[in-house]
Formats: C-alpha cells, structure tokens, sequence
C-alpha cells in the first residue's frame, strides 16, 4: 500500500498508534508458526514507555496498539466547548428565560428566589433533575466573577 498516505491517516484518527522499531521473526521449538518479538529499539520504546509511530512492518494489532487521544487541545484550539460545558451553560440560559419571562409557569414555580438576595435562588434537595442542577449552577455563575 501507500505508506504516506498510511502514516498521514494516524494524524487524523481519534485514536494514535505507539510506534515500535522492527520485527524480527523466528520459529518456535514447538510449533511451525512464526513467533513475533519486537526488536530490541521496540523494547526500549517500550521500557521507556514511549509512544510514537510504529513503522508499517512493526504494527501489531492488539490492546496495546491504540491509546486515547486527548481532545482537550483541539477543543481549546478551535474554541469548542465540551459537552459538560454545554450543558451547563444551557442549563444557565434556560434557567435565565424562565426567570426573566415567567414561563413555563409550572417550571417557573419550583424555583424559589432567595428573600435575601434576589438575584440568588434557593437550591432543593440534591438531585439529578434540572431545578437542582440549573439553581446550584445559577448561585455558582452568580457568586463567581469568573467564565464557569
């Protein structure tokens, strides 16, 4: 095949490769198969626990050969934000159209202000729902100067 094109499709995959030197090959006492064992530059990468691009002659599928690749970077590159990050600021907007219009009324009326302060809203009991979620996240984004 095309080795270019091999080694340039790894830049674009959501998971890299750790590369490894060559393979020698030898056959066992026991059986007429080849046995693979990494070359001596691959144990070293290996000791070291080094992960860079294995050559086309040197890959061998198993769980070793794909490790997770980190899209922290390429988010932070292109301005994205994480799904985390998008539900919470979702939750944030909804809760702000609900307090600022009053509607939905029925979801308006689980949500209690603080007689104190106006501007925050009493959190219920700790739950998965979106009235505890959305609250605790308004009082966090309130109180902090910060981006959430």
């Amino acid at each position: 095949g095309d080795t270019a094109a091999y080694q340039n499709k790894l830049k674009t995959c959501a998971r890299t490769r750790p590369i490894t030197c060559v393979i020698s090959q030898c056959k066992s006492k026991y059986s007429e198969e080849a046995i693979t064992k990494p070359c001596s530059h691959c144990n070293k990468l290996k000791r070291k626990n080094e992960k860079t691009a294995k050559p086309l002659r040197c890959q061998i599928l198993n769980n070793n050969f794909h490790a997770k690749e980190s899209t922290k970077p390429i988010f932070k590159q292109h301005d994205l934000l994480t799904v985390y990050n998008l539900y919470r600021l979702r939750c944030i907007v909804e809760l702000f159209k609900i307090m600022k219009y009053r509607l939905p009324i029925a979801i308006y009326s689980l949500f209690t202000r603080s007689k104190r302060k106006d501007s925050l809203i009493i959190t219920p009991a700790p739950s998965h729902n979106f009235t505890y979620k959305a609250s605790w996240l308004w009082n966090l984004f309130r109180n902090s100067e910060s981006d959430l």
